[in-house]
């Protein structure tokens, strides 16, 4: 399945051939190899806070570290997609599905950033999955900076004062989906 989104920049599902344009990047581009393997507690802020919001085993690894479990984990279970831009990954996108529903979506962007094009994948995700799914759901730390773009998505697709659920450090974001039970 590939989404296409506007600016000639898709999402594309992570596979071995995507891995390879991964790699050719990181070998093209020494800066962005960096930014890809250093541990997590090197990276800035809001990147740090986003691999915070993953599950506790894969907090102190890379980007690609997470991105290589995350492909090849059969327990964690998630749909992973690059976004690209021309031959360029520009960013990471994941979530998974339980009883029809789109859940615990993870991004981060892998260019030097903290939003990249983070929201308008999202948007253009939501856009051509909403009808297939009773909700799309995904959680973030209160910290997170992302937080803006996410409550304008949020609300871009429910009401103009919908605020995401709270449950301590965590807010978590709902828009239902267009599939009836």
């Amino acid at each position: 399945m590939i989404i296409l989104v506007p600016l000639k920049e898709k999402l594309i599902p992570v596979d071995r051939k995507a891995m390879d344009l991964l790699y050719a990047q990181m070998k093209a581009d020494l800066e962005f190899s960096k930014l890809m393997t250093i541990p997590a507690r090197s990276l800035p802020r809001y990147r740090f806070l986003v691999l915070g919001e993953l599950p506790r085993a894969l907090r102190n690894s890379s980007l690609l570290d997470i991105i290589k479990i995350t492909i090849e984990s059969s327990s964690l279970n998630y749909n992973p997609f690059f976004s690209m831009t021309g031959s360029k990954v520009t960013a990471f996108f994941a979530y998974r599905i339980e009883s029809n529903i789109i859940t615990d979506i993870k991004t981060f962007s892998l260019q030097d950033s903290p939003n990249g094009v983070l929201a308008k994948d999202l948007i253009f995700f939501i856009k051509d999955n909403r009808s297939k799914y009773y909700s799309i759901e995904w959680d973030a730390l209160k910290e997170n900076p992302a937080n803006d773009q996410y409550l304008k998505v949020l609300r871009m697709f429910t009401n103009p004062n919908a605020e995401p659920d709270i449950e301590g450090h965590i807010l978590h974001y709902r828009i239902p989906g267009l599939k009836k039970a």
